[in-house]
C-alpha cells in the first residue's frame, strides 16, 4: 500500500493530486493526521517492477542493495516480490541510493534516470556551440534509434 499525508491537498513524492482526484483513495484516522492509503494492488506491482530495473541497471544484486540500505538481506527482494513494502523513509532512502529523486522513481519512460541526470550536469556546463553539437547529434542517435524500433 501507498502512504501518502493529507494537507488539504494529497501529496504523493513531488506530484500534487487534489482531493476530487483521490476517488480511489479512503481516508483513516492514523496519529493524529489523516493517511490515504490506495487498494489496488497494480501499484504496488508496478512499484516492484520499476524498484527491480532501477536495482538491476545499477548492477547490484537485492541482497546487496538491502545490505547497503542498513535492512535485513531479503529486504528488496521481498518488495520486488510483492511481499513487503518500504516506508515513506525507506522509499525515500532507495531513492537517495539510486540516486534519482522521487519522482524519478515514478517515472517509468526514463529507464536509466540516474544516467540523465549526470548528462544534464554535464550538459549545463557546456557553452551554445557545444550545445549545439551535442543537440545535432542527439538528433541523429534518436533517428537511428527510431529505425531500430521499426
Amino acid at each position: 500500500m501507498i502512504q501518502i499525508d493529507f494537507d488539504g491537498s494529497l501529496i504523493l513524492l513531488n506530484m500534487v493530486i487534489t482531493v476530487t482526484q483521490a476517488r480511489a483513495f479512503c481516508a483513516c484516522p492514523y496519529a493524529e493526521r489523516t493517511i490515504f492509503m490506495y487498494e489496488d494492488q497494480l501499484y504496488d506491482k508496478q512499484f516492484a517492477a520499476r524498484l527491480s530495473q532501477l536495482r538491476m541497471n545499477k548492477g547490484v544484486s537485492a541482497r546487496e542493495m538491502s545490505l547497503a540500505l542498513g535492512q535485513n538481506p531479503a529486504y528488496i527482494n521481498n518488495i520486488e516480490t510483492g511481499k513487503a513494502f518500504p516506508s515513506m523513509t525507506c522509499f525515500f532512502y532507495i531513492c537517495e541510493y539510486l540516486q534519482i529523486t522521487p519522482m524519478e522513481f515514478f517515472d517509468t519512460s526514463m529507464p536509466n534516470p540516474d544516467q540523465v541526470s549526470r548528462i544534464i550536469e554535464y550538459l549545463n556546463r557546456l557553452n551554445r556551440s557545444q550545445l549545439d553539437i551535442i543537440e545535432s547529434l542527439s538528433h541523429d542517435l534518436s533517428k537511428v534509434t527510431d529505425k531500430k524500433k521499426a
